[in-house]
């Protein structure tokens, strides 16, 4: 329809392995996917978006607190959500606002996998 209203940035990758055992190829796949992959996509929106647009750049746990194998992902979301701040900055004046949500743990064969724990284990 010639416009974009909201924009979700949720894609995200990387070898769930200890830091120790990354190498650079590693970064470089889970920092383009969700970094590069994120302002890629914003940058492609905004000519097609106006004032009241929204953009939603999603993180998660692994930002702030520690997930076995996250190491690089959990770096990577974090410069996603500084990614965000910068941009609400520089988009408001436009009326576009742009917001970093992390979503708390949702039970599902995934999380139990990359976590290694069940959601009541990591709500503890």
């Amino acid at each position: 329809y010639g416009r974009v209203d909201i924009v979700v940035a949720n894609a995200a990758a990387s070898a769930f392995k200890p830091l120790e055992q990354i190498r650079g190829y590693h970064i470089d796949k889970t920092f383009k996917l969700t970094i590069h992959g994120f302002l890629s996509l914003t940058q492609q929106a905004l000519p097609m978006m106006s004032a009241g647009g929204r953009i939603v750049a999603v993180s998660g746990w692994d930002s702030f607190r520690f997930l076995n194998g996250h190491g690089v992902l959990g770096a990577a979301k974090a410069a996603r959500e500084s990614m965000a701040r910068y941009l609400a900055v520089e988009l408001g004046d436009r009326g576009i606002n742009v917001t970093g949500v992390c979503p708390g743990p949702i039970e599902t064969d995934s999380f139990t996998i990359y976590a290694n724990r069940t959601q009541t284990e990591a709500q503890r």
